[in-house]
């Protein structure tokens, strides 16, 4: 008896089975195939998921197991940041949960699960969708279209950005609830996965608003009756978003703040009113293998489907079944979503008025909903076509100068081959002959569907994916074993301690994020832009949402509280693989040696001002403004000191002794002047020499033109790795302790020319800079941290007018108290936290909430009150 009704139940839902089942295991085959942890060696992290994401599912593991009070705040977060933005961005999918269950090491493995599922649940939600809007009775039509919208090219295109892939997975649950409610059904399905999507991601969630807005009008323009009832349905739209929005209120009120002071100031107010490429392009990206490397920056819309699918669409359009009405609003609404892939302005409004950075037409996962969505209407009448119909002609014609195109644009984009357009071709022809040919038996027909949607989904991924490389596990499991035995070490030495910890190496930009340390480095979409500029005028390499403190100076480094350094292994017996290295830093041999763990070795900066410090008053009342970074940093010493001498002092500019031109053009002067090769088919170089008469540290500035795309930079021999691009002028760090001992500069050049944009060489006035120091530090001081939202410090000054400063970025969700009473807090330098004491011995005390969190969930709370007493009224009338 049991088994029969566990027959019935899987034969009930078998498409719903199927739609999870089978494209889960094409991707799980795929894995399999590339070696992928655990079945392999290598793993999925590739580009931003191996980059970025990995970290911040490190730290989310972190937070929820460890530190639930870094969910508001951490000081990972670049030099310290809110996390409401981070979290809503990256973090808040429930699925998420699952990587609670896998170390850190194992965090590849635990993604490569977390995409399965993914990608299994986006099938079975639009097999859902399929069975509830009866679009067939075929578990072969239904299950092999729901692989086709789970594995879409834009889903093949962007597995690697797991956190968007919820989106795929409500969309389907979205789109029936919209069914439900312009049918003047119930509203619970939308209410509840509309509000799930805008907590989850409102900037996926932005795009799906406009595509529900888009299908509501296609709706009311083929059935609505009356303006009147078209104002009603849209004016009942208008409502349930309302209730969603209000739902989701805890999370989005907080995000609305922290998008105005991140991603929400980078909105782009020119438009260009141009294509951004010929729109007869866009048909090539219908071929399989049609995505690599290449199109991540700079692409073009990921929209393949399936030759299949492709056919049955075109064929929707001259099947006299259906009215004109509603073909030609079908045809408006496919062109509208046409021209949003390739005209700037519409692609702009889809990304929120902001130019994407990687990754373009993000939005296109809704055009392969479309596709799919009017091919299933398109398949309910294919009989009624037959070979005399002259539009099945036109179509036909319409595919052959398709294929035709594509082959003369293979010059043009190398992700077309001549094999991948030939599959291409024998697909649409082999899709022709299975809808064309009257077969007796239905099953065959759908069989034959069957097939050729897979076939071709499961082709595509293939091709697509096996353009792009993948980090091995070797590489992630060894850096991370290792650096965590540092960092654990670390921890243990300083606990509730508050600083920061520089490395003269990394893996990723987030590290910070992904061993639980403070540091200076991030890369985030949602980065604060006033950080970046910040780190930017310090010298440090910064660019849109990325900052990677790489090279600082011994100011630099007690500025913002790196008390301790870690310096790379240096020997050839100890190997880190995945391991990126910083320039050299000579100046670390100031700091005091402190041990060597897991052959990286740990020194203790004793120059490192406290997190919170006595400064001048000067440095609430002034500010640096210098564009050179070695006199920004100086402005900023001076200011927190008071002493004006040290502006002039602290650093001071050095020439080279000797200067040796090899195939370069002679020029009297190094700083701003261009230099040519003699000869282009020989080598170039420049070798420059300075004899250092003091054991100061000397700083080289490099500007934004000195990149290792354009030249390499070699001290003493020793090769100095050169940051990418960058949005600001370099600072590295050449020598330290060498008195009367050359030190020979080389660049070498890989152009045939190269502009020694503020080239500059600097010297430290290291006695100057420790007597400062001690100043800065005096007085009794104790800053401790008991959770990632509250910083305590006692001091002890004998001024009645005294600044705290603190290398703490202010926020308005800060607040202090000083002896147990509110107290107002300040800016130095326009960044940082300062407050104003009095005399004696104060104990300041800051903690951190979230702005506009509390407004949030009281609206969310208030929200759902009125929406159980509106449905326990309901009820009660029924």
């Amino acid at each position: 008896m049991l088994n029969q009704k566990i027959k019935k139940i899987l034969s009930k839902n078998l498409s719903l089975i199927l739609g999870f089942l089978i494209p889960l295991v094409i991707m799980a085959l795929y894995a399999v195939y590339r070696n992928m942890a655990p079945f392999g060696n290598n793993t999925i992290l590739t580009v931003d998921l191996g980059q970025q994401y990995i970290d911040f599912f490190a730290y989310f593991r972190r937070a929820i197991l460890q530190h639930p009070s870094s969910i508001f705040y951490s000081f990972s977060n670049g030099l310290g940041n809110e996390m409401i933005g981070t979290w809503a961005y990256y973090l808040m999918s429930p699925l998420n949960l699952i990587l609670l269950f896998f170390s850190n090491d194992n965090l590849p493995i635990g993604i490569l699960f977390l995409l399965l599922i993914k990608i299994g649940l986006s099938g079975f939600t639009f097999s859902v969708l399929i069975k509830k809007l009866k679009l067939t009775k075929s578990w072969l039509i239904s299950s092999s279209f729901a692989t086709a919208y789970a594995l879409n090219g834009w889903m093949v295109a962007n597995n690697l950005n797991i956190i968007w892939l919820d989106a795929m997975i409500l969309l389907p649950l979205i789109t029936l609830g919209l069914s439900q409610l312009l049918k003047n059904k119930h509203s619970a399905l939308f209410i509840i996965s509309y509000t799930a999507m805008l907590i989850i991601n409102y900037y996926m969630a932005y795009m799906i608003t406009i595509f529900i807005i888009l299908l509501t009008i296609y709706y009311l323009a083929v059935n609505a009756k009356s303006i009147k009832e078209a104002a009603t349905k849209l004016l009942r739209l208008l409502i349930n978003g309302i209730i969603s929005v209000g739902l989701a209120a805890f999370i989005l009120f907080p995000v609305f703040y922290s998008l105005l002071n991140s991603k929400g100031q980078g909105f782009s107010s020119k438009l260009n009113f141009k294509f951004e490429y010929p729109i007869l392009d866009i048909v090539t990206k219908l071929t399989p293998g049609s995505f690599n490397f290449d199109q991540m920056p700079n692409g073009l819309p990921n929209i393949f489907v399936s030759s299949m699918i492709l056919v049955l669409f075109l064929l929707f359009f001259i099947n006299r079944t259906f009215s004109k009405r509603l073909r030609f609003a079908t045809f408006i609404m496919t062109i509208f979503l046409i021209l949003s892939a390739c005209f700037e302005p519409l692609n702009l409004f889809w990304h929120a008025f902001q130019f994407p950075i990687w990754y373009p037409y993000r939005f296109s996962f809704v055009i392969c909903f479309w596709l799919i969505m009017v091919t299933l209407t398109s398949l309910k009448h294919i009989r009624s076509i037959n070979l005399t119909q002259k539009g099945l002609w036109i179509i036909i014609i319409i595919l052959i100068a398709m294929i035709g195109y594509t082959c003369l644009r293979i010059p043009k984009y190398n992700y077309l081959k001549w094999y991948t357009v030939t599959i291409e071709g024998l697909m649409i022809l082999a899709s022709l002959i299975v809808l064309i040919t009257p077969f007796r038996k239905e099953k065959w027909f759908n069989a034959g569907i069957f097939s050729l949607v897979i076939f071709g989904i499961a082709t595509n991924l293939f091709l697509s994916l096996d353009n792009i490389s993948y980090l091995s596990n070797v590489e992630y499991r060894g850096y991370v074993t290792k650096l965590n035995q540092v960092t654990t070490n670390l921890h243990a030495k300083s606990s509730n301690q508050l600083f920061r910890i520089n490395k003269d190496f990394s893996r990723t930009k987030n590290d910070p994020f992904n061993f639980g340390f403070n540091g200076a480095s991030l890369f985030s979409s949602v980065m604060n832009p006033q950080m970046s500029n910040l780190i930017g005028n310090l010298g440090q390499p910064n660019g849109d949402g990325v900052i990677e403190y790489s090279s600082g100076t011994m100011v630099s480094d007690a500025l913002l509280s790196m008390n301790y350094h870690i310096a790379r292994p240096l020997t050839a017996s100890v190997d880190v693989p995945g391991i990126r290295e910083f320039p050299e830093r000579y100046d670390q041999a100031a700091y005091k040696y402190q041990n060597n763990v897991a052959g990286f070795s740990l020194y203790k900066n004793q120059y490192a001002l406290p997190m919170l410090f006595s400064a001048s008053k000067q440095a609430i009342t002034s500010q640096a403004t210098s564009a050179d970074p070695i006199q920004y940093q100086s402005e900023l010493w001076s200011n927190l000191t008071g002493n004006q001498s040290v502006r002039r002092n602290l650093f001071s500019n050095r020439n080279f002794d000797n200067v040796r031109y090899n195939n370069v053009t002679k020029h009297n002067q190094l700083t701003g002047t261009t230099f040519n090769k003699v000869n282009l088919l020989k080598p170039a170089s420049l070798e420059l020499e300075f004899n250092p008469q003091t054991n100061d540290s000397y700083y080289l500035t490099l500007g934004t033109e000195m990149q290792n795309s354009k030249c390499d930079l070699f001290v003493n021999g020793n090769q100095l790795s050169l940051s990418p691009e960058s949005n600001s002028i370099k600072v590295i760090n050449i020598a330290n302790q060498s008195k009367d001992k050359v030190v020979d500069v080389k660049i070498q050049f890989k152009k045939s020319s190269l502009w020694l944009q503020n080239f500059t060489l600097y010297q430290l006035n290291n006695s100057l800079f420790k007597q400062t120091d001690r100043q800065l530090q005096a007085g009794s001081i104790k800053v401790t941290s008991p959770n990632s939202r509250r910083v305590n410090a006692i001091i002890d000054t004998n001024n009645s007018k005294s600044v705290v400063a603190s290398s703490i970025p202010y926020s308005k969700g800060w607040h202090a108290k000083v002896n147990g009473k509110n107290h107002p807090l300040t800016k130095w330098d326009n960044y940082f936290i300062a407050i104003k004491i009095g005399k004696g011995k104060q104990n300041i005390q800051l903690s951190y909430w979230p702005t506009f969190l509390n407004l949030g969930i009281l609206v969310s709370v208030l929200t759902l009150l009125i929406l159980l007493v509106q449905t326990r009224f309901k009820k009660l009338r029924k």
